[in-house]
């Protein structure tokens, strides 16, 4: 809430100096309010970084609201309103607008993690692959279409999205939710000793996630699931003799890096 008081009043600081002079109002204005404006946006992400939901989304509602027609301020506040359990309001505001048809790579992979996160999978995953259309190279839109296939249940197709995503991560970037997707995926088709390893490549800001912790202590009780035995007929079909579904794990994916 300090750094929220502390920006209205820069603000309204701002938008008086800006009214000065009756010759360059208007573009007086529309600088100030620029600068305040940045301002508002560069404190909400200094609060979501320091892990004050609260105040960021208090801002990034102030900023949509004044210009909701921003994409940097519908992906802003859409997201927030994910992470705070919103989800419902969160489709209410980037449902549209990233169904334009010029809509780009952020906007889209921000709504189909809102979808994600309502358990809307098949659209997500439409959105999803949207984005990595609009951009090949996004490890976000891959994580987003990895997830979207994880909960239709598509785990192999999950497993390689998931791996594109983590050969694309940013160096200096937390690892945190690649990794352990990538392990959820590998442990949901019975590929347990593999599941450890990627999960063994967490460090640091890693050790700290619950949902890490929780999904490390479970494979740790588990082992890999048998391999089916392959009966081959005469009439050259082939049929699983031994073996049967992979029973789920019960890990659960993390959304955010």
């Amino acid at each position: 809430m300090k750094h929220y008081a502390h920006l209205m009043l820069m603000a309204g600081a701002l938008a008086l100096s800006g009214c000065g002079t009756a010759g360059a109002i208007g573009s007086s204005k529309s600088k100030s309010g620029d600068g305040v404006s940045s301002a508002m946006a560069s404190a909400a992400r200094d609060a979501a970084g320091k892990g004050n939901l609260h105040d960021s989304l208090m801002i990034n509602e102030k900023l949509y609201q004044g210009d909701p027609d921003n994409t940097q301020y519908i992906i802003a506040y859409a997201r927030d309103l994910r992470r705070a359990g919103k989800v419902d309001d969160a489709k209410l505001v980037i449902r549209t607008p990233a169904k334009k048809t010029k809509a780009k790579e952020p906007i889209l992979t921000e709504c189909a993690m809102v979808l994600i996160a309502s358990g809307e999978y098949n659209e997500a995953q439409t959105f999803a692959q949207n984005a990595v259309n609009a951009q090949e190279n996004s490890p976000d839109a891959h994580q987003a279409l990895a997830l979207a296939l994880s909960g239709l249940g598509d785990h192999v197709g999950a497993q390689y999205e998931f791996q594109h995503a983590m050969d694309l991560w940013p160096e200096g970037r937390d690892k945190t939710s690649v990794i352990n997707n990538l392990a959820m995926s590998l442990a949901a088709q019975g590929k347990i000793s593999e599941a450890k390893t990627t999960m063994a490549l967490a460090t640091g800001q890693a050790l700290e996630s619950p949902t890490y912790q929780n999904n490390r202590a479970l494979l740790n009780t588990l082992e890999d699931a048998p391999r089916a035995e392959v009966l081959h007929l005469k009439d050259g079909k082939k049929q699983a003799k031994k073996g049967g579904k992979v029973k789920p794990t019960g890990m659960k994916p993390i959304l955010e890096d």
